[in-house]
């Protein structure tokens, strides 16, 4: 078993990575002639799962043969001698692929010339570039700096970069007419040159991240030969895209209107609902006022006849309080008068009035002895 390749990985072809986007742009059933094929990654995909025939052309004599199998023939040439395309006399294909390839050529317009004499007049070029404009990239320039790394943007093994104008004047330059643009997007945060991002200000960064293809990490083409059949596909194409914009403007309106009328009727009914709340609320209140005003009506009643039970009581205590001083008076008088009797009784010659003592002496002719 061999060791998988450096450039060799595994994708999944309905995600939204940059050889899953990039074989959807090839499509299904095509002949296919990849340059650059490596350890046969997206070779593999295209015959497997989209039913492709696919011819390559491969510098690394190691990597093609990982390819090799994924393939109906398999060139191992360097695409910057413009000696490959003597091997493929006469033959024409439906789609040219050449993903991350072109910035690792010295003259990728040469490339691209040779790859066009190779290509029917109704096929399409494939390609897949990284974006020199990225905000992360950028960044290293602003902090005077330009690492080469293993992989990503600044990959060292990266001769030639380039942004969408030059793209563009690239694919134009080599007899291309650029058909569809899709963006590979990545933040700067999430890339190999963070660091960097990081050690700009804020507001820099605020302002690279606004540039069109700040988040653009690569671009993914789909071009079409410069004849008139090429033409024509890109009219159809630019037809068809702005035909897709108003389509997707009309959807975008309808799905406005739509959201502007749930939102309306979403209002009408949180505003009935309030209005339904705050009717509760208020009879709520209305009741609570009306048994407290009963409660208070109540309570006044209940104070009143508080008031005269107490002022009733205190009449009766007066009333009692005065009889109670009477019977004091009376036992006072009673008392006094027993306390006399007693002393009377006590000395019994104090019961004999005046009159009694002077009929007696006028008995005895003289004082009563003592």
């Amino acid at each position: 078993m061999s060791t998988p390749h450096r450039y060799a990985y595994h994708f999944n072809p309905e995600d939204l990575s940059t050889a899953a986007r990039a074989l959807r742009l090839v499509g299904h059933g095509k002949r296919v002639l990849e340059l650059g094929t490596a350890a046969g990654s997206m070779t593999e995909v295209m015959q497997r799962h989209y039913g492709c025939r696919v011819v390559g052309v491969e510098l690394d004599p190691e990597a093609a043969e990982q390819a090799r199998p994924y393939c109906e023939r398999l060139l191992i040439a360097d695409l910057d001698t413009l000696d490959w395309p003597a091997a493929f006399s006469g033959e024409r294909f439906e789609v040219v692929l050449a993903a991350d390839v072109l910035e690792h050529l010295r003259d990728p317009w040469a490339c691209l010339r040779a790859a066009r004499e190779h290509l029917l007049p109704e096929g399409a070029l494939v390609i897949s570039v990284p974006n020199v404009t990225h905000s992360a990239l950028l960044a290293q320039l602003l902090m005077g700096r330009f690492p080469y790394t293993d992989k990503g943007l600044l990959d060292r093994t990266h001769l030639r970069f380039f942004s969408r104008a030059d793209l563009e004047d690239l694919l134009l330059a080599t007899g291309f007419l650029p058909l569809v643009w899709e963006r590979i997007e990545q933040a700067a945060v999430y890339t190999e040159l963070a660091g960097a991002w990081w050690a700009l200000p804020q507001p820099l960064r605020e302002y690279l991240a606004r540039q069109p293809d700040g988040a653009t990490y690569q671009f993914v083409v789909k071009a079409v030969a410069g004849t008139e059949l090429g033409a024509l596909a890109k009219l159809r194409s630019d037809l068809a895209a702005l035909r897709a914009e108003r389509d997707q403007l009309a959807g975008r309106r309808e799905a406005e209107e739509a959201e502007a009328r749930a939102a309306s009727a979403q209002r009408e009914q949180a505003q009935g609902a309030l209005r339904a709340e705050a009717l509760a609320r208020q009879e709520e209140l209305l009741k609570a006022f009306q048994d407290a005003d009963r409660s208070f009506k109540e309570y006044r009643d209940a104070y009143h006849r508080e008031r005269e039970r107490s002022a009733s009581l205190e009449l009766r205590l007066g009333q009692q309080a005065e009889a109670l001083a009477r019977q004091a008076e009376v036992a006072a008088r009673l008392e006094a008068e027993t306390g006399r009797l007693t002393e009377q009784v006590r000395h019994p010659r104090l019961l004999i009035g005046a009159a009694m003592r002077a009929r007696l002496r006028r008995w005895f002719g003289g004082e009563p002895r003592r």
